[in-house]
Protein backbone atom coordinates (compact mmCIF):
# COMPACT_ATOMS: atom_id res chain seq x y z
CA UNK A 1 0.00 0.00 0.00
CA UNK A 2 2.91 2.33 0.74
CA UNK A 3 4.32 1.67 -2.72
CA UNK A 4 0.95 2.30 -4.38
CA UNK A 5 0.65 5.58 -2.49
CA UNK A 6 4.09 6.69 -3.70
CA UNK A 7 3.96 9.18 -6.58
CA UNK A 8 4.48 7.50 -9.94
CA UNK A 9 4.12 3.98 -8.52
CA UNK A 10 0.38 3.37 -8.54
CA UNK A 11 -0.06 0.92 -11.41
CA UNK A 12 -3.81 0.80 -10.70
CA UNK A 13 -4.46 4.55 -10.87
CA UNK A 14 -6.50 4.32 -14.08
CA UNK A 15 -9.02 1.87 -12.60
CA UNK A 16 -12.45 3.13 -11.59
CA UNK A 17 -13.20 3.23 -7.85
CA UNK A 18 -15.07 -0.10 -7.85
CA UNK A 19 -12.32 -2.01 -9.65
CA UNK A 20 -9.66 -0.25 -7.56
CA UNK A 21 -11.28 -1.42 -4.32
CA UNK A 22 -11.65 -4.93 -5.75
CA UNK A 23 -7.91 -5.02 -6.56
CA UNK A 24 -6.99 -3.87 -3.04
CA UNK A 25 -9.25 -6.50 -1.46
CA UNK A 26 -7.75 -9.17 -3.71
CA UNK A 27 -4.22 -8.09 -2.82
CA UNK A 28 -4.96 -8.44 0.88
CA UNK A 29 -6.57 -11.84 0.37
CA UNK A 30 -3.75 -13.42 -1.60
CA UNK A 31 -1.03 -11.92 0.62
CA UNK A 32 -2.74 -13.35 3.70
CA UNK A 33 -2.88 -16.68 1.84
CA UNK A 34 0.91 -16.95 2.21
CA UNK A 35 0.39 -17.54 5.93
CA UNK A 36 1.00 -21.27 6.29
CA UNK A 37 -2.01 -21.76 8.56
CA UNK A 38 -4.23 -20.41 5.78
CA UNK A 39 -2.30 -22.32 3.11
CA UNK A 40 -2.88 -25.65 4.82
CA UNK A 41 -6.59 -24.84 5.18
CA UNK A 42 -6.99 -24.51 1.41
CA UNK A 43 -4.46 -27.21 0.49
CA UNK A 44 -7.12 -29.87 -0.18
CA UNK A 45 -8.95 -27.46 -2.50
CA UNK A 46 -5.69 -26.72 -4.29
CA UNK A 47 -5.00 -30.44 -4.75
CA UNK A 48 -8.47 -30.96 -6.20
CA UNK A 49 -7.90 -28.00 -8.50
CA UNK A 50 -4.58 -29.41 -9.71
CA UNK A 51 -6.11 -32.83 -10.41
CA UNK A 52 -9.04 -31.65 -12.50
CA UNK A 53 -7.68 -28.39 -13.91
CA UNK A 54 -8.95 -24.89 -13.32
CA UNK A 55 -12.39 -23.73 -14.39
CA UNK A 56 -11.55 -20.28 -15.75
CA UNK A 57 -15.16 -19.17 -15.39
CA UNK A 58 -15.12 -19.82 -11.63
CA UNK A 59 -14.23 -16.78 -9.50
CA UNK A 60 -13.53 -19.07 -6.54
CA UNK A 61 -11.08 -21.22 -8.50
CA UNK A 62 -9.30 -18.19 -9.97
CA UNK A 63 -8.80 -16.90 -6.43
CA UNK A 64 -7.44 -20.28 -5.34
CA UNK A 65 -4.97 -20.15 -8.23
CA UNK A 66 -3.88 -16.64 -7.22
CA UNK A 67 -3.30 -17.87 -3.67
CA UNK A 68 -1.14 -20.72 -4.98
CA UNK A 69 0.83 -18.38 -7.23
CA UNK A 70 1.47 -15.93 -4.40
CA UNK A 71 2.64 -18.71 -2.09
CA UNK A 72 4.91 -19.97 -4.89
CA UNK A 73 6.43 -16.49 -5.12
CA UNK A 74 6.77 -16.29 -1.34
CA UNK A 75 8.81 -19.51 -1.30
CA UNK A 76 10.79 -18.70 -4.43
CA UNK A 77 14.17 -18.57 -2.65
CA UNK A 78 13.90 -22.37 -2.57
CA UNK A 79 13.80 -22.46 -6.39
CA UNK A 80 17.10 -20.68 -6.95
CA UNK A 81 20.50 -22.27 -7.62
CA UNK A 82 22.04 -23.78 -4.48
CA UNK A 83 24.58 -20.99 -3.96
CA UNK A 84 21.76 -18.42 -3.83
CA UNK A 85 19.40 -20.58 -1.81
CA UNK A 86 21.88 -21.27 0.95
CA UNK A 87 22.73 -17.56 1.24
CA UNK A 88 19.05 -16.77 1.77
CA UNK A 89 18.80 -19.61 4.31
CA UNK A 90 21.76 -18.10 6.19
CA UNK A 91 19.92 -14.78 6.45
CA UNK A 92 16.73 -16.49 7.61
CA UNK A 93 18.48 -18.45 10.36
CA UNK A 94 20.37 -15.33 11.43
CA UNK A 95 16.97 -13.70 11.97
CA UNK A 96 15.56 -16.81 13.69
CA UNK A 97 18.50 -17.12 16.07
CA UNK A 98 18.41 -13.42 16.87
CA UNK A 99 14.77 -13.79 17.90
CA UNK A 100 15.63 -16.92 19.87
CA UNK A 101 18.37 -15.04 21.75
CA UNK A 102 15.91 -12.28 22.65
CA UNK A 103 13.36 -14.81 23.88
CA UNK A 104 16.00 -16.48 26.05
CA UNK A 105 16.97 -13.08 27.48
CA UNK A 106 13.35 -12.67 28.54
CA UNK A 107 13.34 -16.07 30.24
CA UNK A 108 11.35 -17.75 27.47
CA UNK A 109 12.19 -20.99 25.68
CA UNK A 110 12.36 -20.50 21.89
CA UNK A 111 11.27 -23.14 19.42
CA UNK A 112 13.98 -25.50 18.14
CA UNK A 113 14.33 -23.67 14.82
CA UNK A 114 15.06 -20.40 16.66
CA UNK A 115 17.47 -21.86 19.21
CA UNK A 116 21.01 -21.72 17.85
CA UNK A 117 22.09 -24.41 20.31
CA UNK A 118 19.38 -26.91 19.42
CA UNK A 119 18.46 -26.24 15.79
CA UNK A 120 19.14 -29.22 13.53
CA UNK A 121 19.35 -27.11 10.39
CA UNK A 122 19.53 -29.82 7.67
CA UNK A 123 16.62 -31.74 9.23
CA UNK A 124 14.58 -28.54 9.56
CA UNK A 125 15.23 -27.63 5.93
CA UNK A 126 14.42 -31.11 4.63
CA UNK A 127 11.18 -31.16 6.61
CA UNK A 128 10.25 -27.68 5.35
CA UNK A 129 10.89 -28.70 1.75
CA UNK A 130 9.01 -31.98 2.07
CA UNK A 131 5.94 -30.60 3.81
CA UNK A 132 5.68 -27.03 2.53
CA UNK A 133 7.74 -26.02 -0.51
CA UNK A 134 7.79 -29.15 -2.67
CA UNK A 135 4.01 -29.79 -2.46
CA UNK A 136 3.41 -26.21 -3.63
CA UNK A 137 5.60 -26.62 -6.70
CA UNK A 138 4.24 -30.09 -7.45
CA UNK A 139 0.76 -28.56 -7.60
CA UNK A 140 2.05 -25.70 -9.72
CA UNK A 141 3.69 -28.19 -12.10
CA UNK A 142 0.42 -30.08 -12.52
CA UNK A 143 -1.39 -26.88 -13.44
CA UNK A 144 1.39 -25.51 -15.67
CA UNK A 145 3.71 -28.19 -17.06
CA UNK A 146 6.67 -25.81 -17.66
CA UNK A 147 6.67 -25.12 -13.89
CA UNK A 148 7.84 -28.70 -13.26
CA UNK A 149 11.35 -27.37 -13.87
CA UNK A 150 10.96 -25.16 -10.81
CA UNK A 151 9.97 -28.14 -8.68
CA UNK A 152 13.01 -30.04 -9.96
CA UNK A 153 15.29 -27.23 -8.73
CA UNK A 154 13.70 -27.40 -5.27
CA UNK A 155 14.34 -31.15 -5.25
CA UNK A 156 17.99 -30.53 -6.21
CA UNK A 157 18.38 -28.16 -3.27
CA UNK A 158 16.80 -30.72 -0.98
CA UNK A 159 19.46 -33.22 -2.08
CA UNK A 160 22.16 -30.78 -0.90
CA UNK A 161 20.59 -30.70 2.58
CA UNK A 162 20.37 -34.51 2.59
CA UNK A 163 24.05 -34.70 1.64
CA UNK A 164 24.96 -32.29 4.45
CA UNK A 165 22.84 -34.25 6.93
CA UNK A 166 24.56 -37.51 5.95
CA UNK A 167 28.00 -35.90 6.23
CA UNK A 168 27.21 -34.64 9.73
CA UNK A 169 26.24 -38.19 10.69
CA UNK A 170 29.44 -39.53 9.16
CA UNK A 171 31.85 -36.94 10.54
CA UNK A 172 30.16 -36.04 13.82
CA UNK A 173 28.03 -39.05 14.60
CA UNK A 174 24.92 -37.05 13.81
CA UNK A 175 25.63 -34.40 16.43
CA UNK A 176 25.05 -30.85 15.34
CA UNK A 177 25.16 -29.32 18.79
CA UNK A 178 26.37 -25.71 18.75
CA UNK A 179 27.32 -25.83 15.08
CA UNK A 180 26.96 -22.47 13.38
CA UNK A 181 25.19 -22.21 10.05
CA UNK A 182 28.55 -21.57 8.39
CA UNK A 183 30.00 -24.75 9.93
CA UNK A 184 26.99 -26.76 8.72
CA UNK A 185 27.47 -25.58 5.14
CA UNK A 186 31.27 -25.93 5.30
CA UNK A 187 30.92 -29.71 5.74
CA UNK A 188 29.70 -30.06 2.16
CA UNK A 189 32.61 -27.99 0.82
CA UNK A 190 35.10 -29.98 2.90
CA UNK A 191 33.74 -33.23 1.49
CA UNK A 192 33.98 -31.89 -2.07
CA UNK A 193 37.57 -30.79 -1.43
CA UNK A 194 38.45 -34.21 -0.02
CA UNK A 195 36.89 -35.93 -3.03
CA UNK A 196 38.81 -33.69 -5.43
CA UNK A 197 42.03 -34.39 -3.55
CA UNK A 198 41.45 -38.15 -3.69
CA UNK A 199 40.61 -38.03 -7.42
CA UNK A 200 43.67 -35.93 -8.19
CA UNK A 201 45.80 -38.21 -6.07
CA UNK A 202 44.53 -41.29 -7.90
CA UNK A 203 45.19 -39.66 -11.27
CA UNK A 204 48.74 -38.82 -10.20
CA UNK A 205 49.36 -42.38 -9.05
CA UNK A 206 47.92 -43.68 -12.30
CA UNK A 207 50.17 -41.47 -14.41
CA UNK A 208 53.23 -42.63 -12.45
CA UNK A 209 52.30 -46.24 -12.98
Amino acid sequence: MCILNTEGCNVFENLNSKDYQHVLDLMREIILATDLAHHFKILKNLKDLAERGIDKTSVKERKLLLCLLMTSCDLSDQTRPWENTKRVAALIYKEFFSQGDMEKAKGLEPSDMMDRERAQIPALQISFLDHVALPVYVLLGKLFSPAKEVGDRVEENKQHWIKISNLIKLKRGGSQARMTFEEVLAIENEADDETTHLVNGSETMGSKC
